[in-house]
């Protein structure tokens, strides 16, 4: 009998013995060495219109289930408006002020005050008397325009087929055709250096009638627009070659633009050229770059 329980005793301590040894864990050495989320390289290119590129590098950690996962990494950059102004002056006293500034705040005119330290004039009703009155002859006409200019009174007429005329005291003075379009093209007429300017806004070739010379064709243009008088000589904006640049006085003045923010109905009409209180006011890009302008006589 004690035989059979030394037997027992020495075989159950030989079972417990090889469990011990034969059937330990395996120890998994899990080391990380990729950044945690919050350390994560992230490398902010900014440009002058505020072109933001986000570039990250992630390493999966393993993990103890044998799965990878990559963590979402949402930055939050506000965005911060690029200014900056440049001013080019003439001999005539003509002054051209030019506000570089970011794509976030292009077409919004409340930057001006940032880059001028003057915000844009209010349209007032001595305003809307220099382009002239807007007048239907009937109800179902689109509207015209007329003016007394140095002693004259001007008026235009717009047919069915697309005829438009302007009249010098009743008397035919110039004529134009127009496309098709939704809205009056008689713009305006006004009085520069005591002579006529007609803006007519085809909407297939805008033209600018000055003293019955069409500037369109004088120019050899392929447009021209909204013409207004600063300091008794005509300021406009030209398009030659799908280029944008602005006459003044019969001369280029400035650099030109890859386009020119121009419109006459609408939403689009709202940051369109503005030409209030001797002041010309436009939108342009060039190269990619976003620019205000304002020019007006250096007072």
């Amino acid at each position: 009998m004690n035989k059979v329980i030394n037997f027992l005793i020495i075989g159950g301590l030989s079972l417990l013995s090889t469990c011990s040894t034969a059937d330990k864990p395996v120890e998994f050495a899990a080391t990380n060495t990729s950044p945690s989320p919050t350390e994560l390289p992230i490398n902010l290119v900014s440009t002058p219109s505020l072109t933001l590129a986000i570039f990250s590098t992630l390493t999966p950690s393993p993990m103890f289930t044998g799965t990878f996962s990559t963590p979402e990494v949402t930055p939050t950059i506000p965005l911060t408006p690029y200014i900056k102004m440049s001013k080019i002056g003439y001999p005539s006293g003509l002054v051209w002020l030019e506000c570089e500034v970011s794509y976030d705040q292009y077409q919004l005119w409340r930057v001006a005050d940032k880059c001028f330290g003057f915000p844009i004039s209010s349209w007032q009703d001595e305003d809307r008397a220099r382009l002239g009155e807007n007048f239907k002859r009937n109800p179902f006409k689109l509207y015209d325009t007329r003016n007394t200019i140095n002693g004259d009174f001007y008026e235009t007429d717009n047919e069915p087929g697309g005829l438009y005329t302007l009249f010098r005291n009743g008397k035919i003075f110039a004529e134009s055709v127009s496309g098709f379009t939704t809205y009056s093209p008689n713009r305006s007429l006004q009085d520069v250096g005591g002579k006529v300017v007609w803006e007519l806004a085809n909407p297939e070739n805008p033209t600018i009638i000055f003293d019955g010379m069409d500037l369109r064709q004088e120019f050899n243009l392929d447009a021209a627009y909204l013409p207004y008088n600063i300091n008794d000589n005509l300021i406009f904006v030209a398009k030659k070659d799908s280029k944008y640049f602005v006459m003044y006085g019969e001369e280029q003045i400035g650099p030109g633009f890859n386009n020119i923010s121009i419109a006459y109905c609408c939403g689009p009409a709202g940051y369109s050229i503005q030409r209030v209180q001797g002041q010309y006011w436009f939108w342009g890009v060039r190269e990619s770059r976003y620019y205000l302008v304002m020019i007006s006589v250096d007072e």
